[in-house]
């Protein structure tokens, strides 16, 4: 069963285009070796860059709104933002801080979701549970979870597991 990802209003992928990679990858990559001072150095530079826009937004104003709110609209682009602020920082910081915001609530949901994942996977179904006893599972998942007695609620047991694809998370929710 493929899961359904929640995106953003307008979003196409749960990355955006120009991914963050040198940010996410570039001090894992130093730790094996792959990476030269001078990356790092580069790294710490554009980190330092977008705390100093991050932190200057706040008392910024577009269109008589907070810029820090117009950045997380979906329909805000770059070109609203006046040259005279623009100019406080390269066209790819404020991209990186645009897609930040803009991708913050969906990454929040996200985290939520894979923690919820982490404790209903903690938590076992005792050996010979009756499934039959569980309000509002279809018949189909009565018999599929009967049949293929998982061991947990978690993401990585029979509800991810082609055999079991009449179990769907929702079902579950309750448990």
């Amino acid at each position: 069963m493929s899961r359904i990802e929640c995106l953003p209003v307008g979003a196409k992928s749960p990355r955006p285009s120009r991914d963050n990679a040198d940010l996410r990858l570039t001090e894992l990559g130093a730790e094996f070796g792959l990476v030269g001072e001078e990356r790092i150095k580069s790294l710490r530079r554009k980190q330092e860059a977008i705390a100093s826009l991050y932190n200057a937004i706040d008392a910024l104003k577009v269109d008589g709104r907070p810029l820090r709110e117009a950045l997380k609209d979906p329909r805000f682009t770059l070109s609203a933002i006046p040259p005279e602020i623009i100019a406080m920082a390269p066209h790819s910081i404020w991209r990186h801080l645009l897609i930040e915001m803009k991708y913050a609530g969906y990454l929040a949901q996200q985290t939520k979701r894979r923690t919820h994942e982490q404790v209903r996977a903690d938590r076992t179904i005792p050996s010979g549970f009756d499934f039959n006893i569980v309000p509002g599972l279809r018949s189909e998942s009565r018999q599929k979870l009967g049949k293929f007695r998982p061991t947990s609620l978690g993401p990585h047991d029979a509800f991810r597991n082609h055999r079991c694809r009449f179990i769907y998370p929702g079902y579950l929710a309750k448990w």
